[in-house]
């Protein structure tokens, strides 16, 4: 909670990661699925909070990033393969 008292809600899928393996095979890939898993975090959205409008568009763009996150990856394999 900040000083004046406003509170981030909490976060439904929190991902931990340490690192990213950085060797060669595959690091872009390795980083783009980083990434994806970072973007399935998402708020949890209370419909009394005075900002749920706001979280609901922050979701709904990690939902965007997903796709284009996916569909990079997809293509990244392509060329590994």
């Amino acid at each position: 909670m900040t000083e004046d008292g406003f509170k981030l809600p909490d976060i439904r899928n929190r991902v931990k990661i340490d690192y990213i393996d950085a060797s060669p095979n595959n690091y872009p890939v390795r980083i783009l699925e980083h990434y994806l898993l970072k973007a399935s975090e998402e708020w949890i959205v209370d419909d009394d909070c005075d900002c749920a409008v706001l979280y609901r568009a922050m979701n709904e763009h990690q939902k965007q990033r997903r796709e284009v996150l996916s569909e990079a990856i997809r293509i990244l394999n392509m060329h590994y393969e």
